[in-house]
């Protein structure tokens, strides 16, 4: 039985780290990562290529959120070229947004940006 798994994170290095720790495991737990990763989870966003689409409020990113974004389009996870675009749109803007900034009504995020998603099929 396959039972898909969707991830929506923070649109920010961190958020995009945790993702890819889901999907494609940790270098701490590399030797098991084959049994705990879920190379299938979709990323559902928020997407920095999305951030102006949807007008949310932004944030800069801080130094240290710059060096890790770097280290994540250096890393092995950038392989899939999606993800990869979408790590190097934050790096230009220099720019993130928490799944709050999707919440610009009480039902954006339920009403709005997740049905969206799934009829699009827009995932990465």
């Amino acid at each position: 039985m396959s039972i898909p798994v969707f991830i929506l994170v923070d649109g920010d290095p961190h958020g995009i780290e945790i993702m890819l720790k889901y999907r494609y495991g940790s270098v701490n737990t590399a030797h098991v990562s084959h049994e705990l990763a879920v190379p299938n989870a979709r990323w559902i966003g928020i997407y920095p290529s999305e951030m102006k689409e949807f007008d949310v409020q932004t944030q800069e990113l801080t130094a240290k959120e710059l060096s890790l974004l770097k280290r994540l389009i250096n890393g092995p996870y950038a392989a899939n070229s999606a993800i990869l675009k979408e790590l190097k749109i934050m790096l230009e803007s220099r720019r993130k947004a928490g799944i709050e900034a999707l919440m610009m009504t009480p039902v954006f995020l339920s009403e709005v940006y997740l049905p969206f998603k799934f009829c699009t099929n827009e995932f990465k």
